[in-house]
């Protein structure tokens, strides 16, 4: 048994999946994978970035003659939301001793830490102001908050399953729906008031995703029979 995080509101939720917009310019690492449509590589500080791209033909041709473990060298342009990419401008391999590439390098990873401590800052920030949320939520009567139990998705008749099932049947989905639309805009609005949206990040909508539902799920079962 494990206590569970919010997934069911993706029955409630329209989910967009956006796709993380590669900085434009210089990159360099170990090339771990490479078509004409993405490339990965690896980081020498750790750490692994994967980057949407399109290429025109003949950079596009030369790509097959990178095989994976190469160091490269490689430039993107402006992304192209109709290719879901940046365009690959050009890609080289670095050489044992390439002046070019360590000075990327080291910008790279300038850029990773800098990334990594603002990615902690908007952590603690978010955590900060969850718990604002909660004190609000505690007086908010559509808004039901787990209780410091185990969840059991054990079984077939798990609350998990039970509610499912509930909520995707056409006769009985009104009264499981009514809860998750009460939980969903009582956390909405929480954000809102306590401005917890991050517009680069975590929009409030989003922020359903971070607060638990299992004991609102396992109350509209015993309420919806």
């Amino acid at each position: 048994m494990h206590k569970l995080v919010n997934t069911l509101v993706i029955l409630s939720v329209v989910v967009f999946t956006l796709p993380v917009v590669a900085s434009e310019g210089a990159h360099t690492g170990r090339l771990l994978h490479l078509n004409e449509t993405n490339i990965q590589i690896s980081y020498d500080i750790g750490g692994i970035q994967s980057f949407g791209i399109y290429c025109e033909p003949e950079i596009c041709k030369s790509l097959e003659k990178y095989k994976a473990d190469t160091n490269v060298l490689f430039r993107l342009g402006a992304w192209n939301q109709s290719k879901r990419g940046n365009l690959l401008i050009n890609i080289r391999r670095c050489n044992p001793v390439d002046l070019e590439c360590s000075n990327v390098r080291s910008a790279n990873q300038q850029t990773e830490r800098q990334e990594e401590k603002s990615y902690q800052s908007r952590v603690q920030a978010l955590e900060v102001c969850k718990q604002k949320m909660y004190k609000t939520l505690e007086t908010d009567s559509r808004f039901i908050k787990d209780k410091d139990v185990e969840y059991s998705l054990v079984g077939p008749d798990n609350f998990w399953n039970s509610f499912s099932r509930m909520h995707l049947n056409p006769k009985t989905s009104a009264c499981p729906q009514a809860f998750l639309d009460n939980q969903n805009a009582a956390v909405i609005e929480a954000c809102e008031l306590h401005e917890c949206g991050d517009p680069d990040h975590l929009m409030c909508w989003e922020m359903v995703w971070e607060i638990p539902n299992n004991e609102m799920m396992t109350q509209a079962i015993e309420q919806c029979k």
